[in-house]
């Protein structure tokens, strides 16, 4: 392990080296250069990671935290005054905005598994890859790549589809209100 740990740390730094060459590589130079590599490692680990998310998993930063109403697995979710998650909802302002997403079903007034950032994947989602995701604005807890239209609902792309079924949840914190 430890062979494996030093080739994939000193290959990249020794392939940017010039041995015999007139110009010598700075040590800044092969810093960067294993920055750069490293970089460009954990992209490739956390793309295959993603696209090979089991139905129903998720991938990201989460925390535990008590759900106001009931909640499944993939469902939106918004942070109450109260101190409790609850499901999102665009057509209704005081449900917004969406800041999270259950990862684990849960009971009223229990704990959750929150996703805050990161990829979720559910088989029952049907998106257009690269389409933006948001809060829906008919069904609490729902998602939606169709963007709010409709008069005093909220539109806030919460992420995008990455696949037809997983989504790069991302919120912005922007919230658009429709006149």
């Amino acid at each position: 392990m430890k062979r494996l740990f030093l080739y994939l740390i000193l290959a990249p730094a020794l392939a940017c080296c010039q041995f015999g060459s007139e110009a010598p590589i700075t040590p800044q130079q092969t810093l960067d250069s294993l920055s750069n590599h490293w970089t460009a490692i954990q992209g490739k680990l956390s793309q295959a990671f993603v696209w090979n998310l089991a139905d129903s998993s998720y991938y990201g930063i989460t925390i535990s935290d008590t759900v106001g109403e009931a909640v499944t697995f993939g469902e939106a979710l918004y942070f109450k005054s109260d101190g409790h998650f609850w499901k999102a909802n665009a057509s209704d302002t005081t449900k917004m905005p969406c800041t999270a997403v259950a990862v684990s079903a849960a009971e009223a007034d229990n704990p959750a598994t929150i996703l805050l950032y990161g990829y979720i994947r559910a088989s029952s989602w049907s998106f257009s890859v690269g389409k933006w995701i948001y809060p829906d604005n008919s069904t609490a807890g729902d998602f939606t790549a169709t963007r709010p239209s409709t008069s005093d609902h909220e539109v806030q792309e919460v992420g995008y589809a990455v696949t037809i079924d997983i989504i790069r949840f991302e919120p912005d914190r922007t919230r658009v209100r429709i006149q």
